[in-house]
């Protein structure tokens, strides 16, 4: 097929993003929950053409959007979908089972699929490389686009689709679910263990509240203990990463305390890209897998506590070998000279405080492991080009200082 670099470079990128992608030839019998209820698509279209873009709206909200494929020898369709652009699609699929008198296992089995759906907005990049593909393949020629809403007036066969043989399938489909939810988290633990914050967008579309098995009446706590269980694995997943226990608890903590001031699961999905970029940073930030031993649990010490004794002696003594040994070893892994490391850290949380809180200077100082503040000040303003009562005045007056 001419093109066939680009189809399979869009099809990759769709599957990437967890949207359902196929390609298909008119005819063939398709499997899976969501191609029984998109086999009378065709039939109701009627032929289908080339150039043209088809959209499609069935009865519970769930878009499909196909094309004819050209410059191939047989007659083959992109199929795409299904898919949502809203978390609020009107009807719950539940009151529009009971309209079209499903039984209730057809009816929670329906639950189960549409929350499982990629929800996108109209305004995604999904939908920008699909125009760039259009352009590649019809170029001036352009393309027509036919929007065919079923939504409103539902004229599938549902019922007499859902029958006998679909409900045997039914076990089948249930594992195929629970295996597609158990991916979609192994696929987010990994992203956040090599610290692949750009992947956010791409796996948390496909991130729904109305995902969460219903293991509760109260639909609030339901999700807060799903959002619960995230974050202990998004937690293991940097713990992985080589992110040290020290850096994890107290995030882990205040993303728990958060869930619990919860009072809508309408904010669960921008929390959920929230605490996966958090723990992306983290691993970024403080992964030590790397580095031997000796320098992760000497970077562990000094993060730990900045106010007291980190002298490279200490710090030496504290691991049983030399001064010397452990300058060249540490050099060596990070790059970076011991004392400048050290100090680069205090000056980091010396600047946080005095932009943060109301201490006294001289208490920043001691925070910071300065028990002298004099030699605090000249080496604050060697690291920022300000006394740290400039820089607070600065700051806190919300100036920008040409040094941070």
């Amino acid at each position: 097929m001419l093109y066939q670099r680009e189809l399979d470079f869009l099809i990759s990128i769709f599957k990437k993003c967890n949207m359902p992608i196929k390609t298909i030839f008119p005819g063939d019998l398709m499997s899976g929950i969501e191609d029984i209820f998109t086999q009378d698509f065709f039939s109701a279209v009627g032929e289908i053409k080339d150039r043209i873009f088809y959209k499609m709206t069935d009865a519970f909200g769930c878009n499909y959007m196909f094309f004819k494929i050209p410059y191939t020898d047989e007659e083959q369709i992109l199929f795409i979908g299904p898919y949502i652009t809203s978390e609020d699609p009107g009807k719950t699929v539940l009151e529009q089972a009971e309209e079209m008198n499903l039984e209730p296992q057809k009816a929670a089995l329906l639950q189960k699929h549409y929350g499982d759906l990629l929800v996108l907005s109209e305004d995604s990049r999904l939908f920008a490389s699909l125009d760039a593909f259009f352009d590649i393949i019809w170029g001036e020629k352009g393309f027509e686009y036919v929007n065919i809403n079923m939504a409103e007036e539902p004229t599938f066969s549902y019922v007499s689709l859902l029958d006998d043989a679909f409900m045997e399938k039914e076990g089948n489909w249930s594992v195929e679910m629970m295996e597609k939810r158990y991916a979609f988290e192994n696929q987010l633990m990994d992203a956040v263990s090599k610290g692949q914050t750009y992947k956010a967008e791409m796996f948390l579309n496909a991130f729904s509240p109305s995902a969460f098995e219903q293991r509760l009446p109260d639909t609030l706590r339901n999700a807060k203990n799903y959002m619960i269980i995230m974050n202990t694995l998004l937690r293991k997943a940097a713990e992985r990463g080589g992110v040290h226990p020290v850096y994890l608890d107290k995030m882990s903590s205040e993303f728990a305390r958060e869930i619990e001031s919860f009072n809508t699961v309408k904010i669960i999905p921008d929390f959920m890209k929230k605490i996966f970029e958090a723990y992306c940073r983290l691993v970024r930030k403080h992964a030590t897998s790397n580095y031997s031993r000796l320098v992760r649990d000497v970077i562990i010490y000094i993060d730990s506590d900045l106010s007291i004794d980190l002298s490279l002696k200490k710090l030496a003594e504290i691991n049983g070998v030399s001064a010397s040994y452990l300058s060249t070893c540490f050099k060596k892994e990070t790059g970076k000279n011991y004392a400048d490391y050290v100090n680069s850290k205090r000056m980091s949380q010396a600047k946080h405080l005095l932009k943060t809180t109301r201490l006294q200077v001289q208490t920043v100082a001691q925070y910071c492991g300065f028990p002298d503040m004099q030699y605090f000040s000249k080496v604050f303003k060697k690291y920022t080009g300000y006394t740290p009562r400039e820089y607070r005045e600065i700051k806190q007056n919300r100036k920008n200082p040409d040094h941070q």
